[in-house]
């Protein structure tokens, strides 16, 4: 099986996820690459249960939020303070197509015990807190805020349920969310972001093209990629409209106090249809018709990326070399020869969890 590498952007920095280990790079304000490696051993990732079809898509989600936010907890770290981190060594990882190494069998591969917690990193607690305030305004602004307004339109001059589900709140619905990243798109620091994203996409555009990771080539490339979580995002919302307007007309369109927390409930179904959907349609871009249905998506992306500059491609080239060292993919004479003309400082190794299906 074919896998898919990815990952997102993150503050001065690119995260990049293998089948191994994940890898974000970030440059600290001396203008240093900083490079953090971990292996992905979480059991969420290891057991075959969690890669079948529905259940793989909650993964991702959890890895979206749970690995992303880590991510950007350390990059803004050393974005902002330059951290002075030790160094370790990064060995080769030997890799197979869909698994994932085992530290009791290659002691080199595992975190070492004597390294101390990074600075910079979440204490759990508060991990789990941005997690649930993350959610809890995602939620609100785009699944019940949405809701609520086409009640009141249905109770004030619509009166038809179909139409306030499909069209009403459906249309809110993509309003908010297209508004919501062109908004944001004028914040000086997600403009950076964006600009890493758009390096992000141009890395794993190139590699999928089998062109040489180095910033001139890769910067021939597009921004855009099939599988970016942009595009997973606009799934959603309209996945959602699609199942709300089925489920409430079909329910007569029960009172708030029902529907909304049902919505709610519905919400990882939708993100799993929406996962297998774009993971489907990515395997299929060559079809016509599947292009045609993916343009929306695609132009959503003008909003999330911007072109990169020389030195945030080689931010992204880092991050993605790192994890293709560890499955195999280029030699450590190749990593090293890299290393000659784009240095980093490796810093310490915390496991963390991640997601092998990888949404660019």
């Amino acid at each position: 099986m074919k896998f898919n590498y990815g990952g997102q952007a993150v503050i001065e920095g690119v995260m990049m996820r293998g089948q191994r280990q994940m890898a974000v790079a970030a440059r600290n304000p001396e203008g240093e690459i900083v490079l953090k490696t971990e292996p992905l051993q979480s059991g969420i990732y290891t057991n075959k249960i969690m890669k079948w079809p529905l259940l793989r898509g909650l993964v991702m989600l959890w890895d979206m939020l749970v690995l992303g936010i880590q991510s950007l907890s350390w990059s803004a770290n050393v974005a902002t303070t330059g951290l002075l981190l030790p160094t370790v060594i990064l060995s080769t990882i030997d890799s197979a197509e869909e698994t994932r190494v085992d530290p009791s069998e290659n002691p080199k591969d595992a975190p070492k015990a004597e390294e101390a917690k990074e600075d910079g990193d979440i204490p759990k607690w508060a991990m789990v807190l941005t997690v649930l305030v993350s959610l809890s305004f995602s939620v609100g602004l785009f699944i019940l805020l949405p809701a609520l307004l086409a009640g009141l339109a249905n109770d004030w001059f619509i009166h038809d349920h179909l139409i306030s589900n499909l069209f009403v709140e459906g249309g809110v619905r993509i309003v908010l969310l297209v508004g919501y990243l062109w908004l944001v798109g004028f914040m000086l620091d997600m403009r950076r972001v964006f600009q890493y994203h758009g390096a992000e996409h141009k890395t794993v555009n190139a590699y999928e093209a089998g062109a040489e990771l180095t910033p001139e080539k890769v910067q021939q490339f597009t921004t855009v990629h099939t599988r970016c979580g942009t595009n997973f995002l606009l799934l959603v919302v309209v996945f959602a409209i699609i199942l709300f307007s089925f489920v409430f007309t079909l329910l007569g369109n029960p009172p708030m106090w029902i529907s909304l927390p049902l919505r709610v409930a519905l919400v990882p179904l939708v993100a799993t249809i929406a996962y297998e959907y774009i993971k489907w349609s990515a395997a299929h871009y060559n079809n016509p018709v599947v292009r045609a249905i993916m343009k929306p998506g695609l132009a959503l992306q003008k909003l999330t990326t911007r072109q990169p500059d020389p030195a945030m491609l080689e931010v992204a080239i880092v991050a993605l070399e790192r994890v293709l060292l560890s499955d195999d993919k280029i030699t450590q004479a190749h990593w090293d020869d890299q290393r000659l003309r784009l240095p980093v400082r490796p810093a310490q190794l915390e496991p963390v969890r991640g997601e092998s299906g990888a949404v660019a």
